[in-house]
């Protein structure tokens, strides 16, 4: 088969198909690291609260095993 492309009828259909997945698998990577840095990070904190409640909650204050 011969095929004839007519001249000024530019077709961008291949590339756009082409990059259109590729940004969006960069855009979700991208959320996926924010995510997992900013979870990691809250798992940090409440490890090394030693009990404390974080600071702007509010809750009952335990000692010696009673709590108010």
């Amino acid at each position: 088969m011969v095929y004839i492309r007519c001249a000024g009828t530019e077709n961008y259909n291949h590339i756009i198909i082409s990059t259109a997945p590729v940004a969006a698998t960069a855009v979700l990577f991208g959320l996926y690291v924010l995510m997992v840095k900013k979870y990691k990070k809250r798992i940090q904190e409440l490890q090394s609260q030693d009990g404390r409640l974080p600071s702007g909650a509010s809750g009952p204050t335990c000692s010696n095993q009673s709590c108010t």
